[in-house]
């Protein structure tokens, strides 16, 4: 990047943040979209066709907890310099801001996560 930096470039939010990945980024994304399409986890990923470091997310909680049986969907987005940055993330099910299932889930989509920089605690780690 030169000049200016965007203030958008530090916001938390995926759907404010869109810049053009480098290429280790890209090759990141591919590997840790190709490790779950070969062991899918519970979860559903699915990268935009025109924009791969922006990652839809499907979480189905099937543990005996009070989200049992629910669904709740991600946005991600990963930044140029991603993995040494964490994604952005933005929780997506939310109907509009009326519902809020966990106080780290925020009405706006953020989540509270140290790992994301969004709270304190353990930082993000680049390793696999």
């Amino acid at each position: 990047m030169s000049g200016k930096v965007p203030e958008s470039y530090y916001s938390w939010d995926p759907l404010e943040y869109d810049h053009n990945p480098s290429p280790q980024t890209m090759l990141r994304v591919k590997k840790v979209i190709a490790g779950f399409r070969a062991c899918p986890p519970v979860e559903i990923i699915s990268p935009e066709e025109s924009k791969v470091t922006r990652i839809h997310v499907l979480i189905v909680d099937s543990t005996r907890t009070p989200y049992e049986g629910g669904f709740f969907q991600f946005l991600l987005h990963c930044p140029p310099d991603y993995p040494l940055s964490p994604p952005r993330m933005r929780f997506m099910t939310m109907d509009a801001g009326r519902v809020r299932f966990n106080v780290n889930l925020y009405n706006s989509g953020k989540l509270c996560v140290s790992t994301i920089k969004t709270a304190p605690g353990p930082a993000w780690s680049p390793a696999l």
